[in-house]
């Protein structure tokens, strides 16, 4: 029987993928990213100035791109350069609705290599506009992440809450899997967790 999850009101599903394409990146030769200008992305956690002690020491530019669409579903889509080499593009997937359909649009999305190429696409538009700034190309490598932003439900649940009637539920959007996983397997995604703010 598949598990059961609350309704969502407002999620987001993040695709992140880290190509990383040269020993460094000249950023004071960039002006623009795939024709859109880019400016300095330094780190934000809150509206307050985050410390310096952890922020980088050259800060990435960043560009928001045009949306992309994929099987019906547009996301909007980011890029930051960083100086050390690497280029992430992310694709952000809203969402609001059953869990069940949250669950499905995470299987979709990762499976197969429509994703993938998708940012590769990006990616090249990318590298014909920085490739006078890169040093020491070398052939791309590639790591991709996946998270899950659930931001509202329908029926407001304290994360404690959230954590007990629905652990099975978030297993499964965490997996990418409809049925229950087991016992030990759900304990051991959850065995370590935290919410900085109670809801």
């Amino acid at each position: 029987m598949p598990v059961a999850g609350p309704q969502i009101a407002n999620a987001t599903f993040y695709t992140s993928f880290l190509f990383d394409v040269s020993d460094t990146i000249d950023l004071t030769k960039l002006r623009s990213i795939a024709g859109e200008s880019a400016e300095p992305a330094p780190l934000r956690f809150r509206a307050a100035p985050t410390a310096e002690h952890i922020q980088f020491a050259v800060p990435p530019l960043g560009a928001n791109l045009p949306p992309v669409a994929l099987d019906g579903v547009t996301a909007s889509a980011r890029v930051k350069i960083y100086d050390y080499g690497v280029i992430s593009i992310r694709f952000a997937f809203p969402y609001s609705g059953p869990w069940s359909g949250y669950i499905d649009l995470a299987i979709g999305l990762r499976a197969g290599d429509r994703l993938v190429s998708e940012a590769r696409r990006v990616l090249d538009e990318i590298l014909r506009d920085c490739a006078s700034a890169l040093g020491d190309p070398h052939p791309t490598l590639v790591e991709d992440y996946f998270t899950s932003a659930l931001e509202r439900l329908d029926v407001p649940l304290d994360a404690a809450a959230l954590l007990d009637h629905y652990g099975a539920a978030i297993v499964g959007l965490m997996h990418a899997e409809h049925q229950p996983l087991a016992p030990a397997e759900q304990d051991e995604t959850l065995r370590q967790h935290f919410s900085y703010l109670p809801d």
